[in-house]
């Protein structure tokens, strides 16, 4: 088995960037799906914590959609039982992490609601200027 390729970390331009070149209807469309389909959380590995956000969901052309404003890529996740129940449908998922998940956050921010919002100025409150938040004892 090949090992999957790591996705490219972008830097805080880059990632500013494609968060900046997203016209409003898309932001607009965007708030709206990961208000109801989208998860925001921090992600830690051994020395840092960095903001993700990610989307799981059947319907392809919309999680296609979210992606491609995103600027990120989709993977089709294998459903593990489908010799016993054949209705189950293929699943999409796609993750935005790092300083473009800290872009996308904060452009959406004011779009998303109070319970998202919280969520959203938790987990930004780990990153601080285009750096990853830092754990105690780390290199």
């Amino acid at each position: 088995m090949l090992p999957r390729p790591r996705p490219r970390i972008l830097d805080p331009v880059t990632a500013g960037t494609i968060v900046a070149n997203a016209t409003q209807p898309d932001c607009d469309w965007l708030a709206g799906y990961l208000e109801g389909e989208g998860c925001f959380f921090n992600t830690a590995s051994r020395h840092t914590v960095c903001p993700l956000i990610q989307v799981a969901a059947t319907d392809w052309d919309v999680v296609f959609r979210a992606a491609s404003i995103m600027g990120v890529l989709v993977n089709k996740v294998s459903v593990r039982k489908r010799k016993e129940k054949p209705y189950y449908k293929d699943c999409w998922k796609f993750y935005v992490g790092s300083h473009l998940a800290a872009a996308w956050m904060r452009r959406l921010l004011p779009l998303m609601g109070l319970r998202r919002r919280k969520t959203i100025q938790s987990i930004l409150s780990f990153y601080d200027g285009g750096r990853l938040y830092e754990v105690a004892g780390g290199p």
